[in-house]
């Protein structure tokens, strides 16, 4: 079976250069590599090095006049030539036994998706703040709450599962798909999400799964996500009105999509509770301008997502 690996970057060459150099590691090298830069000027020597590593390992290195991720994806997954298309993110690690691991998952029929285990470092460190450094719980199974499309993004945990098991959605920084599936009905990733694209992965997974696709986890096609905090599609620091806006538009638009009328209302006070309250399981600052100032961006968020249902969503063309 035969593998492309899509590997969408901004403004991170140097992280995207160790990416790169463990893709060529890999004990089953990946059939085809596509890197995509959504903003290609970096300096002199980077893009030199870059176009020479890529070339060097037989990667198709392409630079877009635009940087939005879902439509990043679709070129990718447009330019595949495998059935079995991985996604990766810019600033990862990847054990040499990754490309192999998700493609063993394949040799069952009845797998469409994988979703890849995520040492994630963020996530990670703020656990073990949260708990007093002690070290972060280690799950076998996830709960059943983790497979409701209502609330299952509150109780998934990819980090710290270590039992492969049928899952609800995938990480977009370590998924894959088979093509086939995708092409057969009609399956792309969704342009209209904005900023982050936070939920557009998610917002396939539901679609793939509503056509009787399922998505298996398996924890040794692990990666380490460095969450590098320059580049890439991250919010920054201090992220804007829009930047908070496009969040919730996004977790909206998802809910108005695949969800029915009851299961948007448990999504939203889900989502309320966590995102805008601050409570457990994202524990944010809970003073009350900041909450304040999320609630207001939660309601413009949906009325947002309620406009965008009336565009159809692009697709990218291969060039």
């Amino acid at each position: 079976m035969q593998s492309t690996v899509v590997l969408p970057t901004y403004r991170r060459p140097e992280c995207l250069l160790q990416t790169l150099e463990d893709l060529r590691a890999q004990s089953r090298a990946p059939d085809q590599v596509l890197v995509i830069d959504q903003d290609g000027r970096h300096a002199a020597e980077w893009i030199e090095r870059i176009r020479s590593l890529c070339a060097e390992s037989g990667a198709t290195y392409l630079e877009t006049p635009w940087s939005h991720l879902p439509h990043a994806r679709n070129l990718g997954l447009e330019m595949a030539s495998a059935d079995v298309v991985l996604f990766v993110d810019d600033d990862v690690r990847l054990p040499s036994g990754f490309v192999a691991a998700h493609l063993a998952c394949y040799e069952r029929p009845e797998v469409e998706a994988v979703a890849g285990r995520v040492f994630d470092r963020q996530k990670s460190d703020h656990v073990r703040r949260m708990r007093q450094d002690e070290e972060p719980p280690v799950i076998d199974l996830l709960p059943p709450e983790a497979l409701d499309p209502a609330i299952g993004w509150f109780h998934i945990d990819l980090v710290h599962t270590r039992q492969a098991q049928w899952v609800l959605t995938t990480r977009g920084c370590n998924m894959s798909f088979r093509a086939s599936f995708l092409r057969r009905h009609d399956l792309w990733f969704d342009e209209r999400f904005k900023g982050t694209a936070v939920r557009e992965e998610s917002d396939l997974c539901l679609r793939l799964q509503a056509v009787g696709g399922r998505i298996w986890y398996e924890p040794a096609a692990h990666l380490e996500h460095l969450n590098s905090p320059a580049g890439g599609c991250r919010p920054k620091a201090r992220e804007g009105w829009s930047d908070k806006v496009a969040f919730y538009h996004n977790h909206h638009l998802m809910a108005y999509k695949s969800l029915d009328r009851s299961q948007r209302r448990c999504f939203r006070r889900a989502l309320f509770r966590c995102h805008v309250l601050g409570l457990a399981p994202c524990n944010k600052d809970r003073r009350a301008h900041l909450v304040a100032g999320r609630a207001l961006a939660f309601v413009a968020g949906a009325l947002d997502a309620r406009r965008s249902l009336v565009r159809l969503p692009e697709r990218t063309e291969q060039p």
